[in-house]
């Protein structure tokens, strides 16, 4: 078992020493984050039944956990739709960035659409954003060859993850997201 933590430790580099060093902070970052979590679920914020359906439809399309997805979802918009970045600029549910979902759209789609358009799609519809964050995750866990490393790609970009850029504090709230939603939805 010690050989297992030191070669995991190792392969991690400095990001997993970091969190060994800070492993009382982050366990109150995530305890904070599945707290917040249950406290927007129950009040009715941070929540949109179409929003959850959708993701609930294609998280299954793709074989993949909905607590995952929600708490992706959770970490990036809040579950809202309608949000736009403007130091990105990214958009929706999925906080894409245009160029990535307009490369999304036409790999499920096979159509090749303008940045207008696909800013409309990110922001008014439910369904496709939450296709194109299942799938793009989908192939993220696929490349990664886990869902935390497909959350990693998620927040900094399949590039930069295979070059071994991590955020763990990213990686600790989108824990205790995921955490709260499966406490919820047992």
């Amino acid at each position: 078992m010690l050989a297992k933590i030191i070669a995991a430790v190792i392969a991690a580099g400095a990001g997993a020493i970091w969190l060994w060093q800070n492993r009382g902070a982050v366990a109150k970052v995530e305890a904070a984050a599945v707290e917040a979590v249950k406290t927007a679920v129950k009040k009715g914020v941070h929540y949109n039944a179409a929003i959850d359906a959708a993701l609930k439809k294609w998280a299954a399309s793709y074989a993949l956990d909905l607590n995952d997805v929600r708490a992706l979802v959770m970490s990036e918009s809040g579950f809202g739709q309608w949000l736009e970045n403007p130091l990105d600029p990214s958009y929706g549910i999925g906080h894409f960035l245009i160029s990535t979902a307009k490369d999304w759209l036409f790999k499920i789609e096979g159509i090749k659409y303008s940045d207008a358009q696909v800013k409309h799609i990110l922001l008014t519809d439910t369904d496709r954003a939450a296709h194109l964050v299942c799938a793009y995750l989908n192939d993220l866990k696929k490349s990664t060859g886990s869902m935390e490393g497909a959350v990693q790609a998620y927040k900094c970009g399949l590039g930069l993850y295979l070059k071994g850029h991590r955020r763990y504090d990213l990686l600790t709230i989108w824990a205790g997201y995921r955490k709260a939603y499966a406490e919820l939805y047992q």
